[in-house]
This record gives structure tokens, sequence and C-alpha cells, in this order.
């Protein structure tokens, strides 16, 4: 996946393309991060995913030590994901509807890539 991300005084860009945040967030949606200062429990967080080359976001359902353990809003309980508190990289700040749909659109056709998960 390319990433080109819009930071701003430590605020980015993300678009969403993924289900596993619903209803909270929506295939389409644009988000706003910023750079957590401690994140905590319920927060919403982009976080990268090495061993499988992804960028998630998901909500922090618990935080042990320096794990975070996250589940997107939609997946079923068990499914967690424990992730190194290092990995976060921002937190969702606001949602902006169906803008990620133009980002998109965008990229097809200027080929300039922008990040959405």
């Amino acid at each position: 996946m390319n990433r080109h991300s819009l930071r701003l005084s430590g605020l980015g860009l993300a678009c969403v393309a993924g289900k596993s945040m619903r209803p909270a967030l929506r295939p389409g949606d644009l988000v706003v991060t910023t750079r957590p200062a401690t994140p905590r429990h319920g927060d919403v967080v982009l976080f990268r995913e090495p061993a499988r080359r992804l960028t998630v976001i998901h909500r922090i359902v618990e935080i042990d030590g320096a794990i975070v353990v996250t589940r997107g809003d939609n997946n079923r309980p068990g499914l967690t994901e424990r992730v190194p508190m290092n990995t976060i990289e921002a937190k969702v700040g606001l949602r902006i509807p169906w803008l990620g749909h133009l980002v998109l659109w965008l990229q097809r056709k200027t080929g300039v890539t922008h990040e959405c998960i």
C-alpha cells in the first residue's frame, strides 16, 4: 500500500476502506488524525501492522503495559489484535463522511496515492 498523507501541525488524513469499524467509521469516510500524547482505553487509533504490511484503524479495548489490545467495533468480541504501544501512529479525531470516496476517485485520475485503510 502506498502512503501519501497530509501532515500539518501534527494532523493527518486517512480514508477508510474496510468495514471493521462500522458503524462509527464507514468505507469512504475520511478521518482527521492527531498524534496521541498517551493512548487511552476507548481511543480509536491508527497503527501499522508490519507483518501484513497494513495500516489499521481500531479501538483500544485494553492496555497491558507496553501492549495495546485493539478491536474493530464491527468485529466479534474475541477478534482482537495485540500491538506494541510504539506502533500507534495517530488517534482518530474527526470523521468526514463520504469524502474518502473523492480521495479514491482523485487517486484513479491522477495516480497520486493517499492511504485508505
